[in-house]
């Protein structure tokens, strides 16, 4: 396990987070965790939430899993109007900043916990790109669809939602 972090290199993570992984141009998008991680690389008090996570980590992506975990397990909030897993009009994710800060320090005591203590699995969906392909022949030379997948092994059924997922090929020509 890495050491803890000190604010600046939190500071620096959130910022390449917000910019790389969730901004537009990334296949894994998300407008309202790129603004808040903008946000969040700015403001020491938040930063100082993630100050016990495991550097190995994701930290962005730890924060804002215990976040929504702490949503998703009843917690009353007016951030809830900005997930889109929480109602079904979102809200812009512009004026999110100060929701997000007003409920990590009113549950600072939780979200410190879950982000020192839990982990977070990224590559889920990326395990799935290697069953696309063999699906792709069975289907052509059976002349099988829709395609049905039982899973036997350790992967607590995550291949088993292949099909949900969007996959993009690129050609390089």
């Amino acid at each position: 396990m890495e050491s803890k972090s000190d604010a600046l290199t939190l500071s620096k993570r959130f910022k390449w987070h917000g910019e790389n992984i969730y901004g537009a141009e990334s296949v894994n998008s998300s407008p309202l965790y790129a603004y808040l991680s903008m946000h969040v690389a700015e403001d020491r008090e938040i930063l100082e939430l993630t100050a016990g996570a495991d550097l190995s980590q994701q930290v962005s992506n730890l924060l804002f899993g215990a976040v929504h975990y702490l949503l998703l397990s009843g917690s009353q909030s007016t951030l809830r109007d900005y997930y889109a897993s929480l109602t079904d009009h979102p809200k812009a994710p512009s004026g999110a900043y100060d929701h997000f800060r007003a409920f990590c320090l009113a549950n600072a005591f939780s979200i410190r916990k879950l982000v020192s203590e839990r982990r977070v699995q990224t590559n889920e969906v990326q395990r799935c790109t290697g069953l696309l392909p063999a699906f792709d022949v069975i289907s052509k030379r059976l002349h099988l669809q829709p395609l049905t997948m039982i899973e036997i092994g350790c992967s607590l059924g995550l291949n088993l939602l292949w099909n949900e997922y969007a996959y993009y090929c690129f050609v390089k020509i």
